[in-house]
């Protein structure tokens, strides 16, 4: 794996995500998961409460769309909706 120096850099290589292997076809499904976790997690420890407040406005309608279906998937798998 690359070394990133910059925020903007690790960024990119996080949009771009395809596998840690860099092969180019298996998409690791887990693997973003598991990224996109340990992010949830960060900010569901370290996030104060008038920081999430300000989420919806740094969200496009597509991510918070997107970001709303997800819940939807979770919320139906465990019974709840």
């Amino acid at each position: 794996m690359q070394k990133l120096a910059t925020f903007e850099e690790l960024e990119k290589y996080l949009r771009g995500f395809v596998n840690f292997r860099g092969d180019p076809v298996e998409y690791d499904f887990g693997g973003v998961v598991a990224l996109m976790l340990a992010l949830l997690n960060n900010l569901r420890e370290r996030a104060l409460p008038a920081e999430l407040e300000d989420l919806p406005e740094t969200l496009t309608e597509a991510e918070a769309q997107f970001l709303l279906r997800l819940a939807e998937y979770v919320r139906r798998r465990r019974g709840n909706g």
